[in-house]
């Protein structure tokens, strides 16, 4: 059965589609992806100056959250949106 372009399911009788491929090799051309996951692009932000949003609907919370995360060792940007984030303006 298939809907909604999900594949088949391999008991329906048909061959697993990632067997039907051709193997490839690298070209030699082709840089290896960094192992952290990043991008060797020098146009794209590093890791190390990279924020992880935490949005809390308090200030309160907020402070309180920044006093657990501040220890982790990354760098955390920790907004207080004063309500519900599903009543925040599509412009926020």
């Amino acid at each position: 059965m298939r809907e909604c372009g999900f594949p088949a399911a391999p008991y329906e009788g048909e061959a697993s589609q990632t067997r039907d491929l051709p193997r490839t090799r690298r070209n030699a051309e082709t840089p290896a992806p960094c192992k952290s996951g990043f991008s060797n692009d020098p146009l794209l932000p590093r890791r190390s100056s990279m924020k992880r949003l935490v949005v809390v609907e308090s200030p309160t919370k907020a402070d309180t959250i920044r006093n657990y995360l501040s220890g982790d060792g990354h760098t955390y940007q920790i907004e207080a949106s004063m309500g519900h984030v599903r009543d925040l303006p599509a412009s926020a």
